[in-house]
């Protein structure tokens, strides 16, 4: 089976994915902003105070990854958040904060230079020889990331 890191897996869809992701077999390491018990209880690999809009959080995790000698299959980043304001009474701050870890975070989490020995196929090179059955999966605007074999 497939080693798989899930960003995002506190709660919602990336905590169901790393869950049934286990459940099928696969290794699965759970990126999380701060812990979780159940996911850990199940015996998945829980990895607390990654924070996808700080480089020091990503780096931290990368550098783990990479000390742990993990050799990454697949990566669902799924960390993300919706804020659902109304013309006339928008909070920017909170679209920036939306932007920072919808966008900026997947960018900052997949194109971190410490990440290129935990998953070697997965570096900005990578991205230009994507699968065409690279989907664009999210709760927002988060992508599902797979290599491509060989």
């Amino acid at each position: 089976m497939a080693t798989v890191l899930v960003v995002g897996a506190d709660r919602g869809i990336a905590h169901s994915i790393s869950r049934l992701l286990h459940e099928r077999g696969d290794t699965v390491i759970a990126a999380c902003l701060a812990g979780n018990d159940e996911l850990a209880s199940l015996g998945v690999t829980v990895v607390g105070d990654v924070d996808v809009t700080s480089q020091t959080s990503v780096d931290a995790l990368a550098q783990k990854l990479a000390a742990d000698g993990t050799s990454l299959d697949v990566v669902y980043h799924v960390a993300g958040v919706l804020g659902l304001d109304e013309l006339g009474s928008i909070d920017y701050d909170e679209v920036r904060r939306q932007f920072e870890i919808n966008t900026l975070g997947p960018l900052r989490t997949m194109t971190c230079p410490s990440a290129e020995s935990a998953c070697s196929r997965c570096t900005p090179a990578w991205w230009r020889r994507l699968s065409p059955r690279t989907t664009q999966g999210t709760t927002t605007t988060s992508p599902l990331i797979r290599p491509r074999p060989g």
